[in-house]
């Protein structure tokens, strides 16, 4: 039996446990948070996310596939560099010197919004955000890093994620513990959301994780868009969400950055498709 070491991560964590169990592996969940969690062979509670720790921790598992899902989302630049950009490549050097498969997560806010409807893992990376642009230069260190090791480093940017969310810096997850939080209310209660005027590609959080799993099965190595290749408008996808509620609504406070044109965050996903055969 193969044992995984997942670090960080939630609701994407658990799903790609299972997924993992399914294939015969045992897996460990490192997780500042400790919670009891049937999805997880084992979950050990550390204290911070920095690389002697998680080193310290991977050393006592011995994991022959690591996934690292940690991620930092927020405008500080230094806190996004040291988790988004270093800590990835000090776990890169780490792996390779140990010999573990090492999966790495990137995002679709390394392309940014662009008026293009689809982007391949080929096209130039525009990020508009402090989080984009760490986790490209992350991308950046994964492509050098990939010539010379081919086999033991695959990377998934993933695009926007739907279905069974908590994380509160994703639109559907604040939608999502909002209508959690106030689905029995009786009076009407209105969530306040910024510009909901792009197109994004959404994917199921479960069929995101079976992807995944699926390409780590084959052992494969590179860069790697996960989405549905369909993008929906992102206000449409909102609406969806509160149908159910007659007293839960939302208002779009627009930033008037998509007033001339449509701008779009879509997967071209030829390449996975193709390495899925």
């Amino acid at each position: 039996m193969k044992i995984a070491a997942i670090i960080g991560g939630n609701k994407l964590a658990e799903y790609l446990s299972i997924e993992l169990k399914n294939k015969n592996y045992k897996v460990y969940h490192l997780s500042r948070r400790f919670y009891k969690n049937k999805s997880f062979n084992k979950t050990i509670e550390i204290k911070s996310y920095n690389f002697r720790n998680l080193k310290k921790n991977l050393e006592t598992v011995k994991p022959d596939l690591i996934i690292n899902l940690v991620s930092y989302t927020k405008k500080n630049l230094i806190k996004s560099m040291k988790t988004n950009t270093i800590l990835p490549i000090k776990l890169l050097k780490w792996s390779i010197e140990n010999n573990i498969y090492l999966v790495l997560i990137g995002t679709a806010a390394e392309y940014g919004l662009v008026n293009k409807k689809k982007v391949s893992e080929t096209n130039s990376l525009k990020p508009n955000s402090v989080y984009g642009f760490t986790k490209s230069l992350q991308s950046l260190a994964i492509s050098k890093f990939c010539k010379l090791y081919k086999n033991r480093i695959l990377l998934f940017r993933i695009f926007n994620l739907s279905g069974d969310i908590s994380n509160q810096n994703t639109i559907i997850g604040k939608v999502n513990n909002f209508i959690e939080k106030n689905k029995k209310t009786k009076k009407m209660k209105i969530l306040k959301l910024g510009d909901l005027s792009s197109m994004r590609d959404y994917i199921d959080i479960k069929k995101a994780a079976n992807l995944m799993v699926r390409l780590i099965k084959k052992n494969k190595y590179g860069i790697f868009n996960i989405g549905t290749g369909k993008a929906t408008l992102v206000r449409k996808m909102v609406s969806r969400l509160f149908v159910k509620y007659k007293k839960l609504s939302f208002v779009e406070l627009n930033n008037k950055f998509h007033i001339n044109e449509i701008l779009y965050s879509s997967a071209d996903i030829k390449k996975i498709k193709k390495n899925l055969l």
